[in-house]
């Protein structure tokens, strides 16, 4: 009878490191390449050690040690916005982060750790709103005017932090290298490795541009804005 084959310390070993690059990357916002040079290795070590699926190398303990000098300890558990909490069967308290998304060319700002305050609101002032789950809203509000006449400054937005991956087009919250943006994003496909996200605005006196996956940081999907009336 075949027997099991056990699996490869060097397996479990990657597939740690994956998941620990991967939450810096969420915490942090930085891309792979940025983590790579903030660490002072070549800038595709990490993204090629990332989206390479055919070996199963780990990275080398002095490699992890240089990451980890910069971003802490691979055995702690990484950062993570709270999440909002149903207070009750009929309403939710949702997080709103002093943070702006610009829609614009990007602002610098830090990580969305820490809730300036919460809105608690009917669970049926939702209807309608299409999140991979409640509890992964987030209020963000809205700086400059490339999204014009969608997403105005000043506005708020309520994004899913839930819905990270770029599957289909749609409006995101990302990092785009400069800053945290609101844009529309169109997948442009190709063979693997070569697969573009075109960033959009909806301003036409900002034009598109391109950029590869692996240098972007995807913070939601925009869920809806607030209409006060």
């Amino acid at each position: 009878m075949p027997q099991p084959t056990p699996a490869s310390p060097d397996n479990a070993v990657r597939a740690r490191q994956k998941n620990w690059i991967d939450a810096i990357r969420q915490a942090s916002g930085h891309s792979y390449s940025r983590i790579a040079r903030e660490c002072g290795l070549a800038q595709t070590t990490v993204s090629r050690f990332m989206d390479d699926t055919q070996t199963t190398g780990a990275l080398s303990a002095r490699t992890e040690a240089r990451i980890s000098q910069r971003y802490g300890d691979p055995q702690a558990p990484a950062p993570h916005a709270p999440a909002p909490a149903i207070t009750d069967a009929q309403t939710l308290s949702i997080p709103e982060y002093d943070v702006a998304a610009s829609a614009g060319d990007g602002l610098m700002v830090s990580e969305m750790q820490h809730p300036s305050r919460y809105w608690t609101l009917p669970v049926e002032a939702l209807h309608g709103i299409r999140a991979s789950a409640l509890g992964k809203l987030a209020i963000l509000t809205v700086a400059g005017d490339s999204m014009l006449p969608d997403y105005a400054p000043g506005e708020k937005i309520l994004v899913d932090t839930g819905d990270r991956r770029i599957t289909h087009d749609g409006a995101f919250v990302l990092w785009n290298g400069a800053g945290l943006v609101v844009k529309m994003v169109q997948v442009i496909p190709g063979p693997r490795g070569t697969r573009r996200l075109r960033i959009i605005s909806k301003n036409a006196d900002y034009p598109p541009y391109e950029l590869p996956p692996e240098d972007v940081v995807v913070s939601g999907r925009v869920a809806g804005k607030w209409v006060w009336k």
